[in-house]
């Protein structure tokens, strides 16, 4: 698989999803599984020291979890159930932005690489 710009760019697509869309548990799977795909596919294609660096400090993001714990079960409509449903959202999305960023500076050193 010979990369391209593309390929980069849907990055940046996904993540205007997930900060747009009304659907972020799906919009995060399709984005934790591009992301990982465009990871192993530079590992395969460049021995670039700067790229295998950048690649090897990106974060795996786990896949979201809807357990709600023993708050969340006992008060399931509570104001705490969706402050902390909201800070893990805003903590999953700090990844999602490093992760994009990651990928624009490796595109930006192999931009002369890439169709």
């Amino acid at each position: 698989m010979a990369l391209s710009n593309q390929h980069f760019s849907y990055i940046s697509t996904l993540v205007d999803q997930l900060e747009q869309g009304d659907n972020f548990s799906v919009d995060l799977e399709t984005f934790r599984k591009y992301s990982e795909e465009l990871r192993a596919a530079l590992y395969r294609l460049t021995d670039h020291p700067d790229v295998l660096r950048r690649l090897n400090s990106i974060q795996r993001i786990e896949p979201l979890e809807e357990s709600q714990g023993i708050w969340g079960s006992l008060l399931p409509k509570s104001s705490f159930g969706m402050y902390d449903k909201f800070k893990k959202k805003e903590h999953i999305m700090e990844q999602v932005r490093e992760i994009a960023s990651t990928f624009s500076s490796i595109q930006f050193i192999l931009q002369n690489d890439l169709s």
